[in-house]
């Protein structure tokens, strides 16, 4: 053990030193669950920021001003990066924030799992170059003392990594000090990579296949028409249901352009993902389908528990696209769900006749104001605005 750390120490101030070996990460490195006790143990934290990136310090200081932890559950103490002392280093759990102008991060660069090189930084085999790419290591064993824990916020731009730290505030304080996954990339504004480090005392702190993402969101294109394209994205397999699905989509389209006498003309994106886990991880939405307006796009799920089953998510868009925005909330969902063939695999007029016989139909009132409309239960709802 005592050999490792002076091995390490020569390592991290060794200016020829090489890039971390993944293969022979030192046995003696406690487990993540170790390093998670040892931060609520902890009465300090320390983040190191550096000196040189005047942005990064501003919102630095001033997230920690408002991040406030509550019970007081540990001190933060913000360090600039030619200010730090080996004991502050060594014996707290420590957050070096900054782009590669922070010393510290210098200092330890080539012995992370993601690290810079010339032109960006590189992770897994993969190189990213892109100015607004940055990164998230949470939770691995610091190098000047592995029994504590080390948390990485770093990017190739000062101004992205600056949006970076601000989107984890917005968040909440826990965000921002706790994260659940050991590794994260974005790059313009998306998460590209996702993943953990392995807990296996075998592999520990090597990448987990098991639990690691490369996020596609360009989709591989599986057919196109003039008003409706799909895309599949990753290793999803839509084949056993896209006939379907296809002709329920594009007959909704037809029948919604014959009611208003309006035409799309620009084509609609469908995207297909392979579970809505996974979508959630993407883009932050676990519902079966989420609508792009702006992008013009559908995000949605069609396998697995959901085959079979059309949401109206698609014919909202394109009662958007031919009606415009609805002053009534209610007109434009009710449209949506009644122009939708096999509406989640029954008929709505079946549902809306049982919740009649029910006397369970909300009143005009309730279902024509926007506020009440958004306020009740969207399956009840979305019923009464098809059968009106």
């Amino acid at each position: 053990m005592r050999n490792w750390y002076l091995y390490l120490s020569f390592l991290l101030f060794s200016c020829g030193a090489s890039a971390i070996d993944q293969n022979q990460i030192p046995d003696s490195w406690p487990d993540k669950q170790m390093l998670r006790s040892q931060f609520r143990n902890a009465d300090t934290i320390v983040i190191i920021y550096a000196k040189e990136d005047y942005l990064v310090t501003d919102v630095i200081l001033n997230a920690v001003a408002a991040l406030k932890t509550p019970d007081d559950r540990f001190t933060v103490l913000p360090v600039r990066d030619d200010e730090v002392t080996d004991e502050q280093v060594k014996n707290y759990p420590i957050y070096v924030i900054g782009t590669k102008n922070n010393l510290v991060l210098n200092r330890i660069n080539d012995h992370l799992p993601i690290h810079f090189f010339e032109q960006g930084f590189e992770f897994d085999g993969k190189k990213y170059t892109d100015k607004e790419a940055v990164y998230k290591i949470a939770f691995y064993p610091n190098l000047y003392n592995p029994k504590m824990p080390l948390t990485v916020m770093s990017g190739n731009n000062e101004e992205s990594l600056v949006k970076f730290i601000q989107g984890q505030v917005n968040e909440s304080w826990g965000y921002f000090y706790w994260d659940n996954w050991g590794y994260q990339i974005y790059d313009r504004g998306k998460r590209v990579v996702l993943g953990n480090f392995s807990e296996d005392s075998t592999s520990l702190w090597t990448v987990n296949k098991k639990l690691h993402w490369d996020f596609d969101y360009n989709g591989k294109l599986v057919k196109s028409y003039p008003q409706v394209q799909y895309y599949a994205h990753s290793d999803v397999d839509v084949t056993n249901v896209f006939e379907q699905f296809d002709e329920n989509t594009r007959n909704n389209i037809a029948a919604l352009e014959s009611f208003t006498g309006k035409k799309i003309t620009t084509p609609i994106s469908y995207h297909f993902y392979k579970s809505p886990e996974l979508k959630a991880l993407m883009l932050n939405n676990p519902d079966q389908s989420m609508i792009d307006y702006d992008g013009n796009m559908i995000h949605t799920v069609i396998t697995g528990e959901f085959a079979g089953k059309m949401d109206e998510t698609g014919n909202m868009l394109v009662c958007r696209k031919l009606l415009g925005m609805p002053k009534i909330l209610a007109l434009e969902e009710g449209l949506s769900v009644k122009f939708t063939n096999n509406w989640q695999g029954t008929s709505v007029d079946y549902l809306a006749g049982n919740l009649l016989t029910a006397d369970a139909l909300p009143s005009l009132a309730i279902l024509l104001n926007n506020t009440s409309f958004e306020g009740e239960s969207d399956y009840l709802m979305h019923i009464a605005a098809a059968s009106f």
